[in-house]
């Protein structure tokens, strides 16, 4: 995955911290400016979702953790799938015109 990983020079903490700010900067001026505005809400529960999945997708897709076992049935779903293109040339003969 591209840019999961955060910058270097930033810590976890320093990362968690500058989102809690916004947050709250945003919570503050949507009850001022907002007020019963369900957008603005949503919006920031969208942006705190999305970080926490970047927090903990590197540990999700980290293969090197799963056993020999778990590795070699990847492999042999991978070893099933159809050959790359047929897929996209079966959509295209079943679509229209």
């Amino acid at each position: 995955m591209l840019y999961i990983d955060k910058p270097a020079v930033v810590t976890a903490a320093e990362q968690r911290g500058t989102l809690d700010l916004l947050k709250q900067l945003n919570d503050h001026e949507g009850q001022r400016l907002h007020a019963g505005d369900g957008e603005l809400e949503a919006r920031s529960r969208s942006y705190d979702l999305a970080y926490r999945m970047q927090k903990t997708a590197p540990d999700a897709v980290d293969l090197s953790k799963e056993t020999g076992a778990t590795k070699e049935l990847y492999a042999s779903s991978i070893r099933q799938l159809p050959p790359p293109g047929v897929c996209n040339r079966a959509a295209q003969s079943a679509a229209p015109g």
